[in-house]
């Protein structure tokens, strides 16, 4: 798993993906801050379907970089 608490631009030629199954879930930790977890599948063709290929949850300050970019490019 990742948790990602701060975000930095590179820049990056654009290319083709192919769409994945992406889930998520709000959890809140014994303090009370949330986070966003993000799991996504794989592709079709892969060995184990079904099973969760990345995990990766945003932390409060991830969060909120990730809000502000959203907000910055009209996203």
């Amino acid at each position: 798993m990742a948790l990602i608490e701060k975000l930095s631009r590179e820049e990056q030629q654009f290319r083709h993906q192919d769409a994945v199954k992406c889930t998520y879930d709000v959890l809140t930790d014994e303090s009370g801050q949330k986070y966003l977890q993000l799991l996504t599948y794989g592709s079709e063709d892969r060995q184990n379907l079904g099973t969760v290929s990345q995990n990766i949850r945003f932390g409060p300050t991830g969060l909120a970089a990730l809000k502000r970019i959203l907000q910055e490019h009209s996203l």
